[in-house]
C-alpha cells in the first residue's frame, strides 16, 4: 500500500482556522502530540489535515480555546462507514 491508500484507510480531517490567534492553536496540538500536516496560510485563515484518530482531540481543543473552526472536509473508511452504517 502506498501511504496515500493508508491515509484513506485510516481517514483524514481537514480544517480551516479563521481566527486570529492560528498561531495558539498550533501550539496547542503541538503539545497535545497531534501533527498537522499540509499546513497553509492565506491572508484570513490557516488550513490544515489530521488524522481520524485524532479528531476527538482536536474537538478538546476547540472547546478549551472557544475558538471558532471550520470543519472543510472529512474523506476515508471511517467517514464512508459512519455515513452508511444503517445499510451495512
Amino acid at each position: 500500500m502506498t501511504s496515500i491508500q493508508k491515509k484513506l484507510m485510516r481517514g483524514i480531517s481537514e480544517f480551516r482556522v479563521a481566527d486570529c490567534f492560528t498561531e495558539l492553536f498550533l501550539n496547542e496540538l503541538r503539545t497535545a502530540g497531534i501533527c498537522p500536516e499540509n499546513i497553509i496560510t492565506d491572508k484570513t485563515s490557516t488550513t490544515f489535515t489530521v488524522k481520524y484518530s485524532e479528531f476527538n482531540k482536536v474537538r478538546e481543543i476547540i472547546d478549551k480555546l472557544q475558538m471558532e473552526i471550520i470543519s472543510v472536509k472529512h474523506t476515508g473508511m471511517p467517514y464512508w462507514f459512519f455515513k452508511y452504517r444503517k445499510r451495512l
